[in-house]
């Protein structure tokens, strides 16, 4: 898994950016993905290019939101078995979700 941020700073980031966000993102479910590869070693994040705060180093100001306290791919492997034929995936990052998803439902 090699993405900008670790993923507890990746989730935190998400609501900061809908914290900045004039539309209402309270109904939006955020999970926290794996945080490590499945196969390689993890590298080092590079925060040289994003930033320490994976923002552009803006620090945003920290939301009080929290992420569901589940694994995202419990939560993608329970909306594909309820939505057959439903669900399009939009990947931004590393696939280690998509994967352990796909390897859930393959059992």
């Amino acid at each position: 898994m090699f993405g900008n941020v670790e993923t507890q700073t990746g989730a935190r980031n998400f609501f900061k950016i809908f914290d900045a966000s004039t539309k209402d993102t309270s109904n939006i479910p955020v999970y926290e993905g794996n945080s490590h590869p499945l196969v390689i070693e993890k590298r080092p994040t590079p925060d040289f290019v994003h930033g320490v705060d994976g923002l552009g180093n803006t620090f945003y100001p920290e939301s009080e939101r929290e992420p569901i306290q589940d694994l995202a791919i419990n939560w993608m492997v329970a909306q594909v078995t309820q939505n057959p034929g439903e669900i399009t995936v939009i990947a931004v990052g590393p696939l280690t979700n998509i994967a352990s998803a796909i390897l859930i439902l393959a059992r």
